[in-house]
């Protein structure tokens, strides 16, 4: 495995634990708007001020992180997204490749592939 596959799946790992709190969040009766902050730890693999994962809870719920940081150059700018189907509640894992050079599609994990659930 590629040093570059292995920053995607650190990254989709890492957002995978966001999964239970935010459909917790997105379910109707819970009254939550908007972006939220579940308290995340900073990653030096993301890309933003904050250095944490965006968390929309309106519609279909989405968990989106942007490499930067101390990613490999390969990854840089390839956008990892969780997004939750208000309708049934199943999650769909996509990337987003970057527009540095260097990228390949194969750095994404099987379980979250390029252009599944991006932009969702």
């Amino acid at each position: 495995m590629s040093v570059d596959r292995l920053w995607l799946s650190d990254a989709r790992g890492a957002l995978n634990v966001f999964k239970r709190p935010v459909a917790f969040l997105a379910y109707p009766e819970s009254n939550a708007n908007g972006d939220c902050n579940l308290g995340c730890t900073a990653s030096s693999l993301i890309d933003g001020a904050n250095k944490v994962p965006a968390v929309v809870l309106a519609g279909n719920a989405t968990i989106i992180a942007t490499l930067g940081g101390s990613a490999a150059n390969a990854v840089q700018g390839a956008t990892i997204t969780w997004t939750r189907d208000a309708g049934t509640g199943t999650w769909t894992c996509g990337v987003t490749k970057g527009a540095n050079g260097g990228w390949n599609d194969s750095y994404a994990p099987s379980s979250c592939p390029v252009g599944a659930a991006a932009g969702t």
